[in-house]
């Protein structure tokens, strides 16, 4: 009974030690030498475009009318982030870091006409990590991270092209756009070697672009301004309007009064809130 009481406890101990390995550790584990670093990114992002959707599904739905056999594009629901971002570690705790990117969508078809609507925007982003006391894996840390974003040079660009033989034409409208948001989520980094981890993140983008201005025109190929037998007053390019595919996009409807110009919407705002996945590489540098 004495020998049981004294040697339960080392037993215990004993036992406890052999299964460390095998119990995720709340320690610092297998990490990079240095503070600070470099990672470079790519993944997909999910997108609301309400406003953008509500267009392309109006341009849709009149081309289909005027031209029943041409394909029309899809609506937008996400699109691709390539970004590098530069940290460093303040502590064991905390790291701050700063974001420069972009992220783009297309939705395009061409068959018969060349139709494109692409959003697109560059980022930039200060963020501030805190690493979670808890691995899931020996060689793996986890952070949460939270952030700001601001928009640089975000535009929609839509663009209809007809390379048909007689009835060349290319119109183009851009809708420029700036605003801010927030970035908030999780990064994992599992250790590859001294310098370099695989960099994983996951997270979720509340940011809009909203409107600044719009243009548009609508280029003959052909004969740019010259008068056709289906219209004689190109001076508002109103006879080119007619089969246009920006109709969407803009504020009038057909038919014009004669000298009335379209403008572009003022609702386009650029939404590029979702969910966004990323993975890439990240370096330490000293």
């Amino acid at each position: 009974m004495a020998w049981t009481k004294v040697a339960t406890p080392r037993i215990a101990t004993i036992l406890c030690f052999a299964a460390m390995p095998l119990i995720p550790s709340l320690a610092l584990g297998a990490d990079p030498v240095g503070r600070f670093s470099l990672s470079a990114r790519f993944g997909v992002s999910g997108y609301r475009m309400e406003a953008i959707n509500d267009a392309i599904s109006a341009s849709n739905h009149r081309l289909s009318q005027l031209q029943p056999e041409w394909k029309v594009p899809d609506r937008i629901h996400s699109g691709f982030d390539f970004v590098a971002d530069a940290a460093y570690d303040i502590s064991n705790a905390f790291r701050i870091g700063i974001v420069y990117g972009t992220t783009s969508a297309s939705a395009n078809v061409d068959y018969l006409q060349a139709i494109e609507v692409n959003p697109q925007a560059g980022m930039i982003m200060p963020r501030v990590f805190y690493r979670v006391p808890w691995r899931p894996m020996i060689d793996m840390s986890l952070r949460v991270f939270a952030g700001w974003l601001h928009f640089t040079d975000a535009r929609t660009k839509i663009k209809h092209e007809d390379t048909s033989e007689g009835s060349e034409r290319l119109e183009a409208m851009t809708v420029k756009g700036s605003g801010n948001g927030f970035v908030a989520g999780l990064t994992g980094e599992y250790t590859l070697s001294d310098t370099f981890t695989l960099s994983v993140e996951a997270g979720y983008r509340a940011a809009k672009a909203g409107y600044d201005s719009g243009s548009w025109r609508i280029d003959k190929l052909a004969n740019p301004g010259a008068p056709s037998d289906r219209c004689e007053d190109l001076t508002y390019d109103k006879c080119l309007l007619e089969e246009s595919y920006l109709w969407g996009f803009l504020n009038e409807k057909p038919p014009l009064a004669r000298g009335q110009v379209p403008t572009v919407r003022e609702d386009l705002d650029g939404d590029f809130s979702g969910v966004v996945l990323q993975i890439g590489l990240r370096v330490y540098i000293f």
